[in-house]
């Protein structure tokens, strides 16, 4: 019985340590917020709380309902009843499982130890996995910031692609329309580089290797312009309010057709020696042909005046002239001059005969040749016929005729068809008479001639 109650203690001793049978405080086993570690802590403080307190607790832990019969083998054998004897035995194998449920509780009391120690390792690894988690969450938020930043872009970038596409789009469809058309400035090269053509918005210029070149203009607010040749010479064709083709030699014009509105057509054409004009317009109508820079023959009209075959003197003044007579419409007139004065012309009557003109210093008509009269006759400063000869009015012969200053006759001499000869007479205003030297007889006769 001793025994018993020894074995009792013990292992009451062995399951609870020292002192009196009380409840053992639960351990607290740390909230982790991981669910199967927080669910490990709960088994162990529940297998805890679980655990008997008392012989009887253990007993019946034991065999369930145990406890009463366990009091009652203890009260007898306090009794010194012999009964216990018969009863030791029975309490000598509770002994034994007793010792076995107190070696099993060592056992879940390290296994308590063992899962206590769990417990921390994984609150460690648990720490380990929060900062791990941590640091993942901060990942995560740097790469949600990135994928932010990229889906910005991103939408940028397609704005932009799209706007692109607009453009191309755009271009294409002008490309269709403009198709066949370049747009200047461009030049094409040979296969050395050298530029062939050159188009800008001043025009066209093609050109060869070794010089030449044909330019065309077509610069805005310029006439158009076609230029061909070298820094040298060439030939100009220009068009606009003045057309005009040039044939140049440096920096003059050799050769020059222009046609102005205003100026009618004139065609020049110019060497070291002189100049040919050609024109048809208010300053010439005809051609004109210059010694340097002076007039020396010419056709045509001259200073305003008529159109007329014109020489000229070296110094630029007329010296011949041929053309219609002003005077008489409808008829030619020949002069010569020394450019101030006329000294002999040669013209046609209103009858249409000609008059042969010497004139005099004071310009004057000085004697003339009449056609019309068969006569040639020579005048004073009045423009009178003072001398005649000519065709007789009375006969076919001839006869000289003295004239007053009236240019009356007062003497005349010639051919007398009735007596087939000569006669000369003698008017004599004051005696109203006509005394005629006779043929043949002494002495002065009357006659008419």
């Amino acid at each position: 019985m001793i025994r018993l109650l020894m074995v009792l203690t013990v292992g009451v001793a062995l399951a609870y340590g020292a002192g009196p049978a009380l409840a053992q405080p639960a351990p607290v086993v740390p909230q982790t917020g991981i669910e199967p570690v927080d669910t490990l802590g709960n088994e162990v403080n529940t297998a805890v709380q679980n655990a008997p307190t008392t012989a009887q607790g253990l007993a019946n832990t034991i065999v369930p309902g145990s406890g009463d019969a366990a009091k009652a083998l203890v009260d007898i054998a306090a009794s010194a009843d012999p009964v216990g004897a018969v009863v030791g035995a029975v309490l000598g194998g509770l002994e034994s499982k007793l010792l076995e449920v107190v070696l099993e509780h060592g056992k879940l009391k390290e296994r308590v130890t063992t899962l206590e120690a769990d417990n921390t390792k994984r609150a460690v690894d648990l720490q380990h996995a929060r900062a791990l988690v941590d640091q993942q969450a901060t990942q995560i938020a740097t790469l949600t910031q990135q994928v932010q930043s990229m889906q910005s872009e991103m939408a940028a970038a397609l704005g932009a692609m799209e706007q692109q596409a607009g453009s191309l789009q755009a271009r294409i469809a002008e490309l269709e329309r403009t198709k066949g058309t370049i747009t200047a400035p461009f030049k094409v090269l040979d296969s050395s580089g050298f530029p062939m053509v050159l188009i800008d918005e001043n025009g066209a210029t093609f050109s060869i290797v070794g010089g030449g070149s044909t330019n065309i203009a077509l610069k805005q607010g310029s006439h158009p312009q076609i230029y061909l040749g070298d820094q040298a010479s060439g030939v100009s064709i220009e068009a606009g309010e003045t057309n005009r083709i040039s044939i140049v030699s440096g920096d003059s014009a050799v050769f020059e057709l222009k046609q102005d509105a205003g100026q009618g057509v004139m065609m020049t054409a110019t060497t070291t020696e002189g100049s040919v004009e050609l024109g048809s317009g208010p300053g010439l109508v005809g051609i004109m042909v210059k010694k340097g820079d002076q007039p020396a023959a010419g056709l045509g009209t001259f200073d305003g005046r008529g159109i007329a075959l014109r020489v000229f003197a070296a110094s630029g003044m007329v010296v011949g002239a041929m053309g219609e007579n002003p005077g008489a419409p409808g008829t030619g007139i020949a002069y010569v001059g020394n450019g101030t004065q006329n000294a002999a012309a040669l013209a046609v009557a209103q009858d249409g005969s000609g008059i042969v003109h010497a004139f005099a210093t004071d310009g004057t008509v000085g004697s003339g040749l009449i056609g019309g009269d068969r006569m040639v006759a020579a005048y004073n400063a009045a423009g009178n016929a003072v001398v005649t000869i000519g065709k007789s009015e009375n006969s076919e012969g001839g006869n000289v005729t003295a004239r007053d200053p009236a240019g009356d006759g007062i003497f005349r001499a010639g051919y007398n068809s009735a007596v087939t000869g000569g006669d000369a007479c003698v008017y004599r205003a004051k005696r109203q008479n006509v005394f005629c030297l006779g043929i043949g007889a002494p002495g002065m006769g009357i006659g008419t001639f």
